[in-house]
């Protein structure tokens, strides 16, 4: 008797082989619905009319660079750089004065011989639970980062400063070249403080360093050449021509007018030179645009479909290849370090001008003023449209501003988005007032979105278009915190970008928005299938692989994580950020 209460349960089995095939049939169902609860959702579809299986890339729309309004001739795709060293011989002034210019001083690849920071160690620099110093070795700098509280001494590691980005008149940040990964240190230095701190806007949790993508590199460089598909890796050499950003940015390519002077052909006596592109000559808008590339930063910049920055040329619109969209005015009216242009065409001048106030009108892309020069400088050109009566201020108060129209209508102000810094205000308004906190973050329009197309694209329709702000829509929604404001934006962007892929289904870049618009809502199944999609087109591509990796995390598939991870890894080994997703 004390074996039966063991044995009851076996007894009962026995005569029920009903209930254990039961049983078994219920193990199996619950492994299958397991297994099809973490695989993605099949019955979330692509857009209409996209065949997942059979996915190839788009054709490349028209190049505008084949089809230009302009007579010159460089504009053409196959013109070559040359640098700025092709053009010394012949203007020798203009390249000397040039090399004191903020642009031709955007970077440089001589930091350790650099005088413009104090490189003697600092005071002590930390943020949070990290600590951060500067030093030398062999003929290089570089930033280490510590642990501040670590029980090794020896947790920590050095970037190498390779690159110096900036001219100085703000600041400088710096940059680490290993694996042809490009990096930006965690440290700056700020020019108008005279000071070492933590970069703009820096996340320390990301191994404390930060991509430094080709879109960044753009405004600051002269030329380099991305990997196709990745984050921030390059083919070397990085600098095949110069570092700085030379001539050629405005005039575009020299290969074809060096070739010329050299085969002693002169320019025509009484016509334009086509050889190169001299901005005096194109309409006022396609002079802006040249300016625009930089000094538009705006909120978010798409790539127009199977376009680059690189590939613009002085004399295309510059919407042709980017569009840029900016700050909805409903929703903030907060200054940006580079809000030039937003500024500059509210202000009453650009107004009265008929649009016809440029850049150039007050700036020289080609020399600055003398520090003791500048305010009469500027002044000057002021007085361009306006006379000495136009200043109702009386002549002794006047001089007590040494009679600087700036000084009243152009203050500096402190950046909304970058510490220790000020910009000049371009709205110019035409009496000083304090910039007011109110409204910079009231409460919008229900029906609007924050951010809105600078313009409306040249020469696109409107699934183009509408394909751009998807995109844009979806890249914000990832950037801001978790909330409705972000499933809002990713609302909107899922309807605009699936109208887009029905259109145009072998778009990388469309798909890889949306599987950021549907992790944004959480719909992860839906996220891992525009990731698969856009790794169909293309195996390498660093951030879909990312994204499938963030999705596969999300649905628990370790074992597809890892996978990801491992090739996200292989392609670019230096990221700490792949390391911390094992």
């Amino acid at each position: 008797s004390s074996r039966e209460p063991a044995m009851k349960p076996l007894l009962v089995l026995s005569r029920s082989p009903l209930a254990s095939t039961s049983l078994v049939i219920a193990t199996i169902l619950g492994v299958v619905s397991l297994i099809f609860w973490l695989l993605p959702d099949e019955a979330s579809h692509p857009p209409e009319g996209v065949l997942p299986g059979n996915l190839q890339p788009d054709p490349s729309p028209p190049d505008p660079r084949l089809h230009a309004t302009v007579p010159f001739r460089n504009i053409r795709p196959e013109v070559q750089y040359v640098g700025d060293a092709a053009c010394q011989g012949c203007h020798a002034d203009i390249s000397k004065t040039y090399t004191q210019h903020p642009m031709g001083r955007s970077a440089s690849d001589q930091v350790f011989h650099s005088t413009l920071e104090r490189w003697d160690p600092p005071p002590a620099l930390g943020r949070g639970p990290y600590r951060f110093s500067i030093m030398q070795k062999s003929f290089q700098r570089f930033h280490t980062v510590q642990l501040a509280k670590s029980a090794e001494e020896n947790v920590s590691y050095s970037l190498r400063l390779d690159v110096a980005i900036g001219s100085g008149t703000r600041g400088r940040s710096y940059l680490s070249f290993e694996h042809s990964a490009l990096w930006q240190s965690p440290i700056s230095w700020f020019s108008q403080e005279q000071r070492w701190d933590i970069s703009p806007g820096f996340d320390l949790d990301q191994g404390g360093r930060r991509p430094v993508h080709a879109d960044c590199l753009y405004c600051h460089v002269h030329h380099v050449e991305a990997v196709p598909g990745s984050i921030n890796r390059y083919r070397e050499p990085l600098f095949a021509l110069q570092v700085a950003i030379g001539c050629e940015r405005c005039h575009g390519p020299g290969q074809l007018h060096v070739q010329e002077r050299e085969r002693g052909n002169g320019p025509p006596p009484d016509g334009i030179d086509t050889s190169i592109v001299n901005p005096r000559h194109l309409a006022v808008s396609l002079q802006q645009d040249i300016c625009r590339q930089c000094h538009l930063q705006g909120q978010v910049r798409v790539h127009r479909r199977g376009r680059q920055p690189w590939e613009y040329r002085p004399g295309l619109p510059w919407d042709q290849f980017v569009t840029v969209f900016i700050r909805n005015p409903d929703w903030s009216r907060e200054l940006r370090s580079v809000g030039q242009f937003e500024q500059l065409e509210s202000s009453r001048c650009y107004i009265a001008s008929g649009g016809q106030l440029l850049c150039t009108s007050c700036h020289d892309p080609h020399a600055v003023p003398h520090p003791n020069e500048r305010e009469q400088f500027y002044r000057q050109r002021c007085l361009h449209c306006h006379t000495q009566q136009s200043c109702s201020l009386p002549p002794t108060q006047r001089q007590r501003h040494r009679d600087s129209c700036t000084t009243c209508h152009m203050p500096r102000l402190g950046s909304a988005n970058i510490a220790h810094t000020s910009i000049t205000d371009h709205r110019i308004p035409r009496r000083p007032a304090p910039v007011s906190s109110e409204n910079a973050d009231s409460v919008p329009p229900s029906h609007s979105l924050p951010i809105i197309p600078y313009r409306n694209p040249q020469q696109s329709s409107g699934s183009e278009q509408e394909r751009d702000w998807g995109i844009a829509l979806a890249h914000l929604s990832l950037r801001l915190p978790p909330g409705p404001h972000a499933r809002n934006l990713a609302q909107a962007a899922l309807s605009r970008l699936e109208s887009a892929l029905s259109v145009h289904c072998g778009d990388i870049a469309g798909w890889i928005a949306l599987s950021e618009a549907h992790l944004t809502l959480g719909q992860f199944p839906q996220a891992w299938q525009a990731a698969e999609y856009a790794l169909q087109l293309q195996p390498d591509h660093e951030l879909a692989l990312r994204r499938l990796a963030d999705t596969a995390l999300a649905l628990r598939r370790w074992d597809r994580a890892e996978v990801a991870t491992q090739q996200l890894l292989r392609l670019n080994p230096s990221c700490v950020d792949y390391h911390l997703l094992r």
